[in-house]
């Protein structure tokens, strides 16, 4: 496997001076001042009462996994001690902020979370911050419009078997291949799903979006092309990915029809969120949003009963700078010929539900795919419906009546009544339709409902965690269905291999993955692995990479048996990465669709929460445990937050559906230097050159460190990263350029907030 030389990852650390014992985060001398009252007391002494014998949480001074009497030793000998002097920080860095999940036996730690605490009026007049490479704000940078389309019309073509226009009439031979103008309702309910991007390449209030859509039925599931183009409030050039959820009551009762979604016009309210809600790595610039459509046939300020929920990440580069307050985009779809429902409805799976009833039709589909997410098999068609079927499951759980979550209980009410006409008010779906039409018939845009601002009365943190399987999961719908239509045609020009590959990747690092020439060789009897050297083999870009580049695709060339391919791991969501060989590239002639590769975060926690806090404001933490798959843990975890020295911020907590919250007031974090050592720094000890570790906790990703009142970046040549909360290291470009005199040496985190000096001795 190569070696990525990057300097954030090719650290390797031989210590050859003199080592001096570094103390663990968590430490036998740990303060009992659990209450941060500035004593060790009575209301420590009450903190601790509930959690005798239990393992793992905050009172666990002397850290041997429980608390118990060697614990109440410790705090006894602290009684009364008066703790370090207050923090007198109110601006700054929080930073090294962790969780621990503990389910059973097993342990995760998420990674660190740092946060940039601002005085009020800071808060108020802040930019949105730009990515230091002024090139990544260049609108060049897009994907464009014209390359959407041209992708949305060949997804058309492979999805069209027969290579025809033509929709037949539904029947109860559903074939495969062939573009239906209608399907069934579970009692006039239609549910969807799907993924979508959106773009605007001009600094003009207009835009364009293209959605791949999964349809449930009683008879099958299908799938439709839709795209659209929109005015929005805004005056930007941008570009989003997301994912929905929706569902509408048919005017026509039992049929849902294409020609009445094509008269369909919708008004999104979306909403940019300044929330960390995953670790982005070098992309600053992405932002979450979450969003909700209304829909009106043509002119009519009458909205229909339907609805539809979306999260996001969009890169936006705006001529009027934003504030920290959530900035609000409305759209409003117009039509234009060529633009609409674009293709579909294609069956990809045949099944037989329940086409009348009542209650939540959530339930009717749950049950159906639970059957093809149990299929074992490896089968390219097989593998692709199991994978769409289990991701997208986790959403239509959270939604079902099998729930007790207040999201399942907000998306049933709405869901109960299957007539044309809504009931309910304040907090539910259908008031917040009723909201959104009164606000639509004033003709006031900027008048927008406090309701409708809040885009629905939902835990938007756990929504968004359930959403995040769909895009992928409707991936893999989509691949489903370019077979079928593949089948239906008749043609053998295309060899598809079974089975899925599934690739591990830490989050925020580079994703590294392969594709040899033997694995190719082995789907072509009579073939060698040495045929295929120097054939390019072609691999989907991420979504969040695509964004950032002018293809959906990057081609790597066979060379010594191997190409590679690797991408930033930015969200921690399931991705599939398709990979093939195209016919005329390879010498027998044919198309070649090699195993998806399914990238899952390596991590089993992470911790998230807005980036931007307002000193001395009440913020809340969030923590999401994932299973196996990548996708929400179902079953109850215990959750503890913890500060970069290692002391208690919060928890225990039990997860709910997978999320574990606290609220705390963050305080600005003051560094604190260990050690610095000498150091070897390399591969491997044969290329190593000496350098320096500072070691300690606190140290913010924008520290600074002075060494005798002077910044290293004005030592020359200087290479130095700050690797964790806990560790800087630092790469002097010759041995000539070593400290050889007695230093003192400091960090600086932002806000000069400065740790105690250290005197470093040769």
């Amino acid at each position: 496997m190569r070696r990525h030389v990057c300097f954030e990852m090719f650290w390797i650390i031989f210590i050859v001076g003199v080592m001096h014992a570094i103390q663990p985060a968590y430490t036998q001398n740990r303060p009992a001042d659990f209450s941060e009252d500035g004593r060790v007391g009575v209301m420590d002494l009450y903190y601790l009462l509930p959690q005798w014998r239990a393992p793992e949480i905050g009172g666990d001074l002397n850290q041997d996994q429980k608390t118990d009497g060697a614990d109440l030793l410790q705090l006894k000998s602290q009684w009364h001690d008066e703790t370090d002097t207050a923090n007198p920080y109110k601006e700054g860095r929080a930073v090294g902020i962790h969780a621990i999940t503990q389910q059973g036996g097993e342990k995760w730690s998420s990674g660190e979370l740092e946060i940039d605490i601002l005085n009020r009026s800071q808060a108020k007049t802040l930019q949105r911050s730009k990515p230091d490479d002024p090139e990544a704000l260049s609108p060049a940078r897009l994907p464009s419009n014209q390359l959407m389309f041209e992708l949305i019309q060949q997804c058309a073509d492979e999805l069209d078997g027969r290579r025809s226009s033509t929709v037949r009439p539904q029947a109860d031979g559903i074939q495969y291949g062939t573009a239906y103008p209608d399907i069934g309702t579970f009692w006039n309910w239609s549910i969807w799903a799907g993924w979508g991007a959106n773009f605007s390449e001009t600094y003009t209030p207009e835009g364009e979006a293209y959605n791949w859509v999964i349809h449930f039925a009683p008879e099958a599931i299908y799938v439709s092309l839709q795209n659209a183009k929109f005015n929005y409030s805004s005056v930007d050039v941008f570009a989003g990915v997301y994912s929905f959820w929706g569902a509408i009551v048919s005017p026509d009762g039992d049929r849902l029809r294409s020609s009445y979604l094509n008269d369909l016009l919708s008004i999104g309210i979306s909403l940019n969120l300044s929330i960390k809600v995953i670790p982005f790595g070098p992309s600053p610039n992405a932002v979450v949003s979450k969003g909700v459509s209304f829909y009106r046939e043509g002119a009519i300020t009458n909205l229909q009963r339907a609805i539809q929920f979306s999260t996001g990440l969009s890169t936006s580069f705006e001529l009027i700078p934003l504030p920290i307050d959530i900035p609000i985009s409305v759209s409003l779809d117009h039509s234009e010929p060529g633009f609409g429902f674009n293709a579909g409805f294609y069956p990809i799976i045949i099944w037989d539900l329940d086409e009348e009833g009542a209650g939540n039709p959530v339930d009717s589909i749950v049950e159906g795919l639970e059957q093809i997410a149990g299929d074992e098999s490896t089968a390219y068609k097989n593998v692709a419906a199991q994978q769409f079927a289990s991701m997208v499951l986790p959403l239509m759980t959270h939604m079902s009546s099998e729930s007790t979550s207040a999201n399942a209980a907000y998306f049933i009410q709405f869901l109960q009544n299957n007539s044309l006409t809504g009931s309910g008010g304040e907090g539910t779906i259908d008031g917040l339709i009723s909201e959104a039409e009164e606000w639509l018939q004033t003709g006031d845009a900027s008048q927008l409902p406090e309701e409708v601002k809040k885009a629905g009365e939902f835990d938007f943190p756990v929504f968004y965690e359930y959403m995040k399987g769909v895009q992928s999961g409707a991936q893999m719908g989509f691949e489903l269905g370019y077979i079928r239509g593949y089948e239906s045609s008749g043609r053998t020009d295309t060899i598809y291999a079974d089975g899925l590959v599934i690739v591990p990747c830490a989050v925020g690092d580079w994703c590294y993955m392969e594709v040899s020439a033997e694995e190719i060789s082995e789907l072509i009897p009579g073939s060698s692995p040495g045929d295929f050297e120097g054939v390019p083999v072609y691999f989907d870009n991420d979504p969040l990479t695509y964004l950032n580049t002018e293809g959906t695709e990057t081609s790597s060339i066979i060379r010594d048996g191997i190409a590679w391919h690797e991408f930033l791991y930015q969200s921690n969501s399931p991705v599939i990465v398709g990979v093939r060989i195209s016919k005329s590239d390879n010498p027998y002639n044919k198309y070649i669709e090699l195993k998806r590769r399914k990238v899952i975060p390596e991590e089993r926690a992470y911790i998230y929460a807005n980036e931007k806090a307002v000193a001395d404001e009440v913020m809340t933490l969030r923590t999401a445990a994932l299973d196996e798959n990548g996708l929400p843990l179902i079953k109850p975890a215990t959750v503890t937050f913890y500060d970069s020295r290692g002391y208690l911020l919060g928890g225990p907590v039990k997860t709910q559906e997978g999320i574990a919250s606290i609220e705390l007031i963050p305080r600005p974090t003051i560094p604190e230097i260990d050690s610095f050592l000498e150091t070897q720094i390399g591969y491997t000890e044969e290329d190593a050159e000496p350098g320096y570790a500072l070691e300690g906790r606190g140290f913010s990703k924008d520290a600074d460190v002075w060494i005798d009142g002077v910044s290293v970046n004005e030592r020359s040549d200087w290479i130095w990263q700050v690797i964790s909360s806990q560790s800087i290291l630092f790469l002097p470009p010759n041995e000539q350029s070593l400290l050889t005199q007695p230093s003192r040496i400091q960090v600086v985190n932002p806000k000069n907030i400065a740790s105690e000096e250290f005197l470093f001795t040769p």
